[in-house]
């Protein structure tokens, strides 16, 4: 795979909460504040990045996870810069697995990051709620959910 320096990348960025708490309707994904509880963690999008780092066409900038166990949450922040047409393909879905029996999720902002330009997608971003029971075959329903979106429109350019 060709890394192409003279293109700009786009960069997703999206954070995802897990809370232990009580179910929550199987078909919303409610948009909340960032917890109060997180540290905030900066990363400098321009910093370059090692092409035998990058898979699919994509490069995790920043995978982050807090935890605050006494409120039973889990924070989790992801950067991804996109850097070829496959990357926009294969980097463009978010997908969160959660058991509503005992969990639910919040997102605080699904952000896109093209030439310097900040574009919030966060209020129409639509999700699908999927149960894909991965293991049926063996007769194992663990009711886990899948909450997925591809962000369209987000070129490498």
């Amino acid at each position: 795979m060709q890394f192409n320096k003279t293109r700009n990348s786009a960069l997703i960025f999206f954070l995802i909460l897990c809370n232990l708490l009580p179910a929550q309707p199987k078909q919303s994904v409610p948009v909340k504040l960032i917890p109060s509880w997180t540290t905030s963690i900066t990363v400098d999008i321009n910093d370059k990045v090692n092409t035998g780092d990058v898979s699919d066409g994509y490069f995790y900038m920043l995978h982050d996870r807090q935890s605050h166990t006494a409120i039973h949450e889990t924070y989790v922040h992801e950067m991804r810069k996109i850097i070829s047409d496959e990357g926009v393909q294969n980097g463009s879905d978010l997908a969160v697995e959660y058991n509503p029996s005992y969990q639910k999720i919040f997102f605080h902002f699904i952000k896109i990051i093209r030439n310097g330009q900040t574009i919030d997608r966060t209020k129409e971003t639509q999700f699908k709620i999927i149960q894909p029971e991965n293991r049926l075959n063996s007769y194992i329903f663990d009711g886990t959910y899948v909450a997925m979106t591809f962000l369209s429109d987000t070129p490498q350019r």
